[in-house]
């Protein structure tokens, strides 16, 4: 199969076994120019041939000496111009010693050169879509440039296009409607002391008093008397202390880094947190082991954070950037902003669903040869 190559010494292209033209230009001292750079596009043919799911076509692009005469008559000027050749100013080399000298390869660069340009002015005219760059038909006849002969060319290529399939679930366009989050005073309550304590200040208390206090804590699995099950791993943790029971805060009361005590998260922990704690200590939060299982809770380290008071500085604080004046309007803002976490929250779950049903329903396959 012929194919295309790049001397890159004299910066001109040819076909493999044409005669090299311009291997002495560097010896005369000539600068040369490189060639344009130009993709071989293609775009629509005939000649379909099917490869398990991919098309092939076949394009002919035909060019005459009107096509090309002009450009190379331009480039042997331009030539001219640039040339240091002994005997002669630069600029003034006359353009019919470029042209005895170095036409055949000015000649070949040029159709090269013009037939690429017409390609890509094909492609982008229909719009095809391809794969990766065309190559060289196997029925390419060889051609041989010369530039007392101009003739007409015609130059065969292969193309990959890209196949179509349908996609039910993205023609169907369905609508899907989003609810509005309705915000409740328990629930607003309940995001604005979150963002409190987010925005508030921490310190390190000598014991255990308040129930905005962390315990920082190593637990490790034990038996009701506190003596360590055999292997039993150490997991950290870190809780605040309103998030245990009444009477386990009543015992942490008073305690300070480096004691213990026996817990059991079933019955120790409130319902908000204690399925996150039980399956971080590896138990399944609705499993019978979980509800017999017992842990020492061994305190490693206690902060307290001082809740935020309501006050402009830590209106901006929370929401930066925004003008925020008074409690109305930051209640406003924490309101819209839990609308705007549901709503996100639908949103994501409708692009997992649609993905799911995307590579789930539609019979689309990988292809086997590329």
């Amino acid at each position: 199969m012929p194919a295309f190559r790049l001397n890159p010494y004299a910066g001109v292209a040819k076909l493999v076994d044409a005669l090299d033209l311009g291997s002495s230009v560097f010896d005369m001292g000539v600068r040369v120019p490189p060639p344009a750079h130009f993709n071989f596009f293609i775009s629509y043919g005939s000649d379909y041939s099917r490869k398990h799911w991919c098309t092939t076509r076949k394009i002919s692009i035909h060019i005459t000496p009107e096509d090309y005469l002009p450009s190379v008559d331009k480039a042997i000027k331009n030539l001219s111009k640039q040339a240091s050749i002994p005997g002669f100013r630069k600029g003034m080399v006359p353009a019919g010693l470029i042209r005895k000298m170095y036409g055949q390869s000015v000649f070949a660069d040029e159709v090269l050169r013009v037939a690429g340009t017409k390609l890509e002015e094909h492609l982008i005219a229909q719009k095809a879509e391809i794969f990766a760059r065309p190559v060289p038909s196997a029925s390419q006849e060889q051609m041989n440039f010369d530039i007392l002969k101009p003739i007409a060319y015609t130059f065969e290529f292969e193309i990959g296009t890209k196949p179509s399939f349908r996609v039910p679930l993205i023609e169907n366009k369905e609508s899907v409607d989003l609810c509005k989050v309705i915000v409740t005073h328990e629930m607003l309550d309940q995001e604005i002391e979150q963002m409190l304590l987010k925005a508030g200040e921490m310190t390190t208390p000598e014991e255990v008093s308040s129930p905005f206090d962390i315990l920082n804590v190593d637990f490790t699995r034990c038996d009701a008397d506190g003596n360590p099950i055999e292997g039993a791993e150490t997991k950290p943790n870190s809780l605040l202390l309103k998030y245990f029971s009444a009477g386990a805060q009543q015992l942490l009361q008073g305690k300070k880094a480096g004691d213990d005590i026996i817990i059991q998260p079933v019955q120790d922990l409130e319902n908000s947190v204690q399925a996150a704690v039980i399956k971080d200590l590896g138990l399944e939060p609705q499993g019978e082991e979980a509800k017999s299982t017992f842990f020492k809770m061994h305190i490693t380290k206690l902060g307290h954070v001082e809740k935020a008071t309501l006050n402009e500085e830590t209106y901006q604080k929370l929401f930066p950037g925004r003008t925020i004046s008074s409690e109305t309007e930051f209640k406003e803002a924490v309101t819209e902003e839990i609308q705007n976490i549901g709503i996100s929250r639908q949103e994501s779950d409708y692009i997992m669903k649609f993905l799911n049903g995307w590579f789930m329903k539609p019979p689309l396959s990988c292809p086997l040869i590329f």
